[in-house]
């Protein structure tokens, strides 16, 4: 007889400590020169699995040539699908989701912005949105845009938000563009 048994509520809790651990103790950061458009479109292809039937489309804008951004891959991927998958769950009827990605050579940033056609957010709770342990979903630990926050202010970016309730939301991430490397880019075709 086995001692531990995966069921959903021990999926649930384990989801939950790891994401306090992520938070309370934030893991060292690994950070190398980043190709932001590649990373984004495969983060989009893992998540996009299933949501082909929910009448979204997909559009990717890659300014040319964008410059590369050093992150840790790793922690890079967990804020994209965090706020990707927000956004997907913002058109429960379809709409549309684009990512764009510009140099900001005035400031020496890369800036991602990632703009949905969905419900928005009421202007009432959109300061708490960052603060740990707030979320209006029933599932979910609250985390998500807490730990994504953080993991992009350790790479020395900021993250903003504009959203109108009923028009959608534009998530703003800017990060320090790499030392001395720019790779080209391209535009990705809307897919459904």
């Amino acid at each position: 007889m086995a001692l531990f048994q995966s069921t959903p509520l021990c999926g649930a809790k384990q989801s939950l400590l790891t994401d306090i651990l992520n938070y309370t103790r934030p893991r060292q950061l690994f950070p190398e020169p980043t190709d932001l458009g590649h990373l984004i479109g495969d983060v989009h292809q893992m998540i996009a699995e299933g949501l082909e039937g929910r009448g979204i489309t997909y559009r990717q804008r890659v300014e040319t040539p964008l410059s590369d951004v050093s992150v840790d891959v790793d922690q890079f991927k967990q804020v994209l699908i965090n706020l990707l998958k927000n956004a997907y769950q913002a058109m429960p009827a379809g709409g549309e989701l684009a990512v764009f990605l510009r140099n900001k050579p005035d400031d020496k940033n890369v800036e991602i912005e990632i703009r949905d056609t969905g419900e928005g957010i009421p202007p009432e709770i959109q300061d708490k949105l960052f603060r740990p342990y707030f979320t209006t979903k029933t599932t979910g630990t609250g985390l998500g845009l807490a730990i994504s926050k953080q993991i992009i202010e350790r790479h020395g970016g900021t993250i903003a938000l504009d959203s109108k309730k009923g028009t959608g939301t534009s998530v703003l991430i800017r990060l320090p563009m790499a030392e001395g490397r720019s790779e080209g880019a391209s535009e990705c075709k809307p897919s459904s």
